[in-house]
């Protein structure tokens, strides 16, 4: 098995209902997006995702490159908080995924929602925007009371090709009590296709400016629907 890289989830926009105590959540809602077109995220059983996996350095060196597949299963799993919210299984062990996350759709099919695992508390992986650089929503890590960490979720409207698929994208942002962002990651989303690029972004800790750089990209290469 090929070793990839993955940075933690920065996206950390919680689900509302089932909230964390230590997390303070805000979600914008101003300039909701109604969508009644193809479903965000085709969720069947069965589906499957053939992706491209690249590992960076921090000079932008490729130093892996791989195939990778994720597949949705059957796993079903109903929250009580959200009973009319139903979360999928996908098996991803080789991706940025992993092998225990589920995924749902919002009412609106204007959420995709992602849990880490079972026991994992959802969040919003991925909102519609109404408009570019967009503030989607805003949450607290108070778990380490003497340096919080904050998330921040941005949402872009103009569409973006992404290796022939039309996407828009989320950008989410890691920032600690020093005020420096530490962590990044970049979601891009075709309606009835699904998620097409991830990127996830670390800070250079050699460089005096403590810039990002591109540590891992995922990139959809094709959508074998079931």
């Amino acid at each position: 098995m090929k070793k990839i890289i993955l940075i933690a989830v920065v996206a950390s926009i919680v689900m509302a209902g089932v909230a964390c105590s230590k997390r303070a959540t805000v979600i914008n809602n101003d300039n909701v997006v109604v969508n009644n077109g193809p479903y965000l995220l085709p969720l069947t059983p069965g589906n499957q995702w053939i992706y491209i996996d690249s590992v960076f350095d921090s000079t932008g060196k490729a130093t892996e490159i791989y195939a990778d597949t994720a597949t949705l299963t059957n796993q079903k799993v109903v929250l009580a908080s959200n009973p009319t919210i139903p979360f999928y299984g996908m098996y991803n062990p080789n991706g940025w995924f992993g092998a225990r996350s589920l995924f749902a759709i919002e009412s609106s099919n204007t959420y995709i929602y992602q849990m880490d695992s079972v026991s994992k508390t959802p969040y919003i992986f991925y909102k519609l925007s109404s408009s570019d650089n967009n503030l989607l929503g805003t949450s607290t890590d108070a778990s380490n009371p003497a340096c919080i960490t904050n998330f921040a979720q941005y949402g872009f409207a103009t569409p973006k090709l992404v290796n022939g698929y039309s996407c828009t994208r989320n950008v989410a942002s890691s920032k600690n009590c020093k005020n420096v962002i530490t962590q990044a990651a970049a979601y891009y989303v075709c309606a009835n296709v699904g998620i097409v690029r991830l990127e996830g972004y670390v800070i250079n800790k050699a460089s005096p400016t403590q810039d990002l750089y591109l540590q891992f990209s995922q990139t959809l290469q094709k959508f074998i629907p079931k």
